[in-house]
C-alpha cells in the first residue's frame, strides 16, 4: 500500500530543494510494495522529468533505490507480518492484428454435457449449474445461484436423465460454472481453482468468431455455442491466485481488444452447458483442448509476434532493392524510418545548408547530385536562429535558386516546407510536442537545428543518446515512415593542429561532439568543414556515403563536395576541387624524415622468440625509435627476422640455433 503523501507527490510533483529526495523516497516506498525496477521507472521517469530533473539524475536516483533490499510495506510494517507474495507484476499485451474470415463450424461433440464435465473438472471438484429462468421483463436470466455439487454427483444425475438436464423444461437454457467451486459457493471468493476465463465476441457471426479462435490459437479447454448468437471459450488460464487471473485476463483483454466482451472478466463466470435445449436452439460442445497447450505458451507466442517483425527469406530473396518503395533519398541513402546526422563547426552555416536542401528536395530537385525519390515535404524545427537570420536563409537560397514568390514553385514550397522556431521543450516534452508536429504536417524530413538543443542532457553520456534517440525517436520515425535529419556541433578544436590529419572517410563519421552513440545511430552522417583555403569547404559524406550518389562538378560519383559560399546571398555552390602546386624542391627542402634508428642494434637483441608487440616495445626501451615509428616501418624489421611455426619472431634461423 503507497502512503498518502507518496501518492500526492505523484499526483502534485516536487519543489526546487525536494526534487532528488522526493523522487527517492517515492521509489522506495513502490519498491518496498512489491514494484520492480521497470514498474518503478515507468511510473516516476516522466514525474521527475515533469519537476525539472533530466534523465540522467531520474535514472541514477531509481538505480540506487534498487542497490538496497525492500523493506515491509508502510501499511503492514506494524502488523509484523511479511508482505505478501501474490503481488503480480502486470504484463501487457500486444493488440493482436487478425484478419477476420469465416471458417466452417465443426459438427457438434455427442453427449457434450457430460465430455465437458470429464475434461473441464477433476474428481470430486464441486461444480455449479444453473437453470434458467424469466425476469418480469421476460428476459432470461439465470434462476438464483444454482445447485453446486461434486462431478461425480452430475455424472450420476446426467445417467438418470440420459445424458441432458432438459428434463426441468427450461426453454432459456442451462448455465455452468467455469471453474470448479466451494461447497454451495456462488461468488468469486468461492472459487477453488483459476483454472478458466470465459472470452465471447457477441459482434461477429458465429463463424467469424471461430475462425478468430483459431487464429489467435487460444489455449482452449473446450468451446461451445451459447444456442445463440455466441460461442463460449474456455482459455486455460491457470492462474495459481486470484490477482494472476485477473493480469491473465486483462492482458486476454488487452490482445483481442477489437473484438472481445470485456464483461466476462470475472472467475466465477457463468457460460452455457453444452446439450442441452435454448428455445428452439440448441447449446452444443463444438471442440475440445484446441489452441496453444497452455497459457505460458500462448503468452510465450503473442509476446514473440509483437518483438520486431519477422523478415520471410523468399521476400528478401527476391525484393527489388532498385525500386525500393521505402526509398526517400539517393540509392537508397535514406529510407523511410532512417536518420542524417550533417556535422559541422558553429557559423560555418549549416542552418542555411539545411535550409537550401530542403528547399530543393522540396521541388523535386537533386541537390549537389543527391536526388530525392519525389518532392519531399520538410519541418525545420529550429532553436538558434531569430526571424531576421531564418529571412536571410530563405530569401538567400530563394534568389539562389531562382524562384520568385511569384512562381508556381514557390506556391509548391509553401505547401511542402514548414519552419517552427522551439526552444522550450527538451527530452521527452520536446518528442511530445514533435507527435502533435509531424501528426498535423505529415513531413518526409524532419530537420532539426542543432540536436544538442533539443536532447535536454548531457550529450557525451552514452545512455542519454540512446534513450533519446532510439527510445523516444526511432518510435515516431517508424511509425510516420520519416526521415530525421539532425544538425549537429563539432568538438571545441583542439589544441594539436595535426590531431585529425590522418583521419579517413569512416574516422570522419565520429568528428561530431559528444558520444559515438550518436554516430553509431545515424544511418548516414555528413561533415560540412572549412579547407585550408580561404572561403573553400568540404561535404564529406563519410557514412554510408556511396549511396548518395553525390556528383562533382566534372559528373563523376563522389563522397566528397567541394563547396563554397555564395557572392550573392546566402547560398552554398559547388566548386572545383582545389589544385594543389608543390613548391619548387629548391624554394623549399623538405624537412628529413625520422626514421628508425640503429637498426642493427635492435635485430641483436631478438634472440628469443618474440610476438611483433614486444619487438615494437624493445625498439622504445631501448632507444631505436618511437611507437609511430617501430610501427610504420615494420616491413624493414620483419625483413631481418625469422618467423617461427608459433608466429614469433627470431634474429636467426629456428631450424638452425646459433652458438652464443
Amino acid at each position: 500500500m503507497i502512503p498518502q503523501n507518496t501518492r500526492n507527490y505523484m499526483n502534485n510533483g516536487a519543489g526546487e530543494g525536494q526534487r532528488n529526495e522526493k523522487l527517492f523516497a517515492a521509489a522506495c516506498q513502490m519498491r518496498d510494495d512489491g514494484a520492480s525496477q521497470q514498474e518503478v521507472q515507468e511510473a516516476l521517469l516522466h514525474r521527475g522529468l515533469q519537476d525539472g530533473l533530466n534523465v540522467h539524475e531520474v535514472h541514477k536516483t531509481l538505480r540506487s533505490v534498487f542497490t538496497k533490499p525492500a523493506r515491509e510495506a508502510a501499511g503492514r510494517r506494524y502488523e509484523r507480518r511479511r508482505p505478501s507474495r501474490n503481488h503480480v507484476t502486470y504484463k501487457t499485451a500486444p493488440r493482436g492484428d487478425y484478419k477476420l474470415k469465416k471458417s466452417k463450424l465443426p459438427e457438434p461433440i455427442p453427449d457434450g454435457a457430460r465430455v465437458l464435465l470429464r475434461e473441464a473438472f477433476r474428481k470430486n471438484e464441486n461444480v455449479r449449474i444453473v437453470f434458467s429462468t424469466r425476469d418480469e421483463e421476460g428476459e432470461v436470466r439465470p434462476d438464483g445461484g444454482g445447485t453446486v455439487k461434486s462431478r461425480e454427483w452430475w455424472f450420476e444425475k446426467l445417467e438418470e436423465k440420459g445424458g441432458n438436464l432438459d428434463f426441468y423444461n427450461c426453454k432459456g437454457g442451462i448455465f455452468i460454472g467455469i471453474n470448479p467451486m466451494r461447497l454451495n459457493g456462488t461468488k468469486d471468493e468461492h472459487v477453488r481453482a483459476y483454472r478458466h476465463a470465459l472470452v465471447e465476441f457477441d459482434e461477429l457471426g458465429l463463424e467469424e468468431q471461430w475462425h478468430l479462435i483459431n487464429e489467435a490459437a487460444l489455449p482452449c479447454t473446450a468451446v461451445m455455442t451459447s444456442g445463440g448468437k455466441s460461442l463460449h471459450a474456455w482459455v486455460k488460464v491457470d492462474a495459481k491466485t486470484r490477482a494472476e487471473f485477473d493480469q491473465r485476463m486483462k492482458m486476454l483483454i488487452d490482445h483481442l481488444a477489437d473484438h472481445i466482451d470485456p464483461a466476462n472478466k470475472n472467475p466465477s463466470r457463468l457460460s452455457r452447458l453444452p446439450n442441452t435445449r435454448r428455445f428452439d436452439s440448441r447449446q452444443e460442445l463444438l471442440a475440445l483442448n484446441i489452441g496453444a497447450a497452455n497459457w505460458e505458451e500462448w503468452e510465450t507466442e503473442i509476446q514473440a509476434e509483437a518483438i520486431g517483425e519477422r523478415l520471410d527469406l523468399a521476400d528478401l530473396a527476391t525484393f527489388d532493392t532498385t525500386h525500393d518503395p521505402d526509398n526517400v533519398l539517393g540509392n537508397r541513402w535514406l529510407c523511410k524510418g532512417g536518420s542524417c546526422l550533417i556535422v559541422g563547426q558553429s557559423g560555418i552555416g549549416k542552418s542555411s545548408f539545411a535550409m537550401q536542401m530542403a528547399i530543393n528536395w522540396a521541388l523535386g530537385k537533386a541537390t549537389f547530385g543527391i536526388a530525392p525519390e519525389r518532392p519531399l515535404k520538410s519541418l525545420i524545427v529550429q532553436a538558434e536562429n531569430d526571424r531576421g537570420d531564418i529571412a536571410e536563409m530563405l530569401q538567400g537560397s530563394l534568389t539562389g535558386l531562382g524562384i520568385k514568390s511569384t512562381d508556381g514553385a514557390f506556391e509548391a514550397l509553401r505547401e511542402r516546407l514548414v519552419i517552427v522556431t522551439e526552444s522550450v521543450n527538451t527530452g521527452e516534452r520536446f518528442t511530445e510536442a514533435m507527435r502533435h508536429l509531424i501528426g498535423k504536417h505529415k513531413p518526409d524530413l524532419v530537420w532539426l537545428d542543432p540536436l544538442l538543443s533539443f536532447i535536454g542532457d548531457d550529450v557525451s553520456k552514452q545512455d542519454v543518446c540512446s534513450y533519446f534517440l532510439r527510445n523516444l525517436l526511432n518510435p515516431i520515425s517508424r511509425e510516420r515512415g520519416l526521415v530525421w535529419m539532425m544538425m549537429h556541433h563539432t568538438p571545441k578544436p583542439t589544441v594539436d593542429p595535426k590531431a585529425k590529419s590522418h583521419w579517413g572517410t569512416a574516422d570522419l563519421s565520429y568528428a561530431g561532439t559528444g558520444s559515438s552513440e550518436l554516430t553509431n545511430w545515424a544511418r548516414a552522417m555528413c561533415l560540412l568543414r572549412a579547407t585550408k583555403e580561404e572561403g573553400q569547404f568540404q561535404l564529406v559524406l563519410a557514412k554510408r556515403g556511396k549511396r548518395a550518389e553525390a556528383s562533382s562538378l566534372e559528373g563523376a560519383r563522389t563522397c566528397q563536395l567541394h563547396l563554397k559560399h555564395s557572392e550573392q546571398g546566402i547560398l552554398w555552390e559547388q566548386t572545383l576541387k582545389p589544385v594543389v602546386v608543390e613548391l619548387d624542391k629548391g624554394k623549399k627542402k623538405k624537412k628529413p624524415e625520422k626514421t628508425l634508428q640503429d637498426l642493427d642494434g635492435l635485430i641483436s637483441k631478438v634472440i628469443w622468440p618474440m610476438k611483433k608487440s614486444a619487438i615494437v616495445r624493445l625498439a622504445i626501451d631501448g632507444g631505436h625509435g618511437s611507437y609511430y615509428l617501430a610501427n610504420r616501418d615494420w616491413k624493414q624489421i620483419e625483413e631481418r627476422l625469422f618467423k617461427n611455426q608459433e608466429g614469433l619472431f627470431l634474429n636467426h634461423d629456428p631450424q638452425t640455433p646459433p652458438h652464443y
